[in-house]
Order: structure tokens, then C-alpha cells, then sequence
């Protein structure tokens, strides 16, 4: 957790920043639709450290299965502008937007500020692989079916099975895995824009 707190901390000062220098000048109409998307990504992932913190580790899968989707989506738009601008405005529907896998395939695996500080691009691939491989399972929580109902099965210390209906407490692992996961939105979400806004972000 004391480093998913460090990602955000950073992410959300640099956010800041670009909002700040941003909000008032942006005339392409993909940077000004990102704008508004960043402050509830940047809720989310906040959010998501309270309740994974908190023990909601059910609640917690359901919300980043949300924040991993906007993460997706303003990569898919920058990557992607005259046809995500297309799409957007034709109201981004169900039905002809692009798949949550094909948005992730957007995500950049290095960045100006990755390649500085010498991190090695085949980290962020395998991350990258991790999270898509996530997907229907967080699909499954969303939408409650069967496979979702195991998730809020835990172990009694005397053998026993019981579901958590409040805040689990007795699966560190799971919220680990939370918090790692939770980490990876952080870092590609500032890749991205790293990757998108190099005279904004790139210093920092």
C-alpha cells in the first residue's frame, strides 16, 4: 500500500500541474475530452486505496474493473484521435465502440520518462499481459455472475467456509494483489500522458 500512496501522490501533483497550465489553452478535442476524464480516473484510484486499505477488497475489484476501463479509454483516444474522436461523438456506444482488450492493447509499455530512468519496457509488457488476462475475471465481479460468487468466499480458522458480506480482514494476499494491480493503473495512466504530453509531464 505505501506504494501504491507513493504513485498516487506523485500522479496526482503532476495531474494537477497539467490541469493548471492545460485547462484554459487545449483546443484539440481529444486532449480537452482526456481532461475530463482524469478527475474521476484520478477519484477512483484514490478510492481504490481506501477500500483496498479498508479491507473492501470485493468492493475494490468491482471499482478498478471501472478505473481500469477509463485508463483504457483515454489510451485508445490519444492513441487513436481521429477515429476515437469519430466514435465519441457518436456517442461512444456499446455497440460500436472498441472492446476493454483492444483499448488495453493501447497502453504503452515505455514512455520519455521510462526510457530516462533506464526501467526495462519488457516490465510493463508483462503487466500489461497481466492485466488483459484480468479482464474477464473483472468482468465477472461486475456483472455478478457465478465465477463472482467465489470471491467472497473465505476460511474460518476452524475449516470452514463463510462469505464476507462487510470488510474482509483474513485475505492479505488478496488485497496485495489489490494494491499491486491498483499500482500498475497508476503507472500506465501516467505513462500515458507522459507518452501524450511530454511538455507538461516530462520534467516531471
Amino acid at each position: 500500500m505505501r506504494i501504491l500512496r507513493m504513485h498516487l501522490a506523485g500522479f496526482t501533483a503532476a495531474t494537477s500541474l497539467w490541469h493548471e497550465n492545460n485547462n484554459s489553452i487545449v483546443a484539440d478535442e481529444i486532449d480537452q475530452i482526456v481532461l475530463r476524464m482524469l478527475p474521476s480516473t484520478t477519484s477512483f484510484l484514490h478510492t481504490l486505496e481506501d477500500l483496498i486499505t479498508n479491507g473492501w477488497l470485493y468492493s475494490s475489484e468491482v471499482l478498478f474493473r471501472s478505473t481500469l476501463e477509463r485508463l483504457a479509454t483515454i489510451s485508445y483516444l490519444l492513441t487513436n484521435r481521429e477515429r476515437g474522436l469519430l466514435e465519441w461523438k457518436s456517442g461512444w456506444k456499446m455497440s460500436s465502440r472498441p472492446s476493454l482488450a483492444k483499448r488495453l492493447e493501447t497502453l504503452p509499455t515505455t514512455s520519455p520518462s521510462v526510457m530516462r530512468i533506464g526501467v526495462d519496457p519488457k516490465n510493463y509488457q508483462l503487466a500489461k499481459e497481466q492485466l488483459l488476462a484480468l479482464t474477464p475475471a473483472l468482468n465477472s465481479a461486475v456483472h455478478g455472475d457465478e465465477l463472482s460468487l467465489l470471491y467472497t468466499i473465505t476460511h474460518s480458522k476452524e475449516g470452514h467456509d463463510y462469505y464476507v458480506y462487510t470488510n474482509d480482514l483474513e485475505n492479505p494476499e488478496y488485497a496485495k494483489a489489490l494494491a499491486l494491480f491498483a499500482g500498475f493503473l497508476v503507472i500506465f495512466l501516467t505513462m500515458v500522458l507522459d507518452q501524450h504530453f511530454t511538455s507538461y509531464l516530462g520534467e516531471i
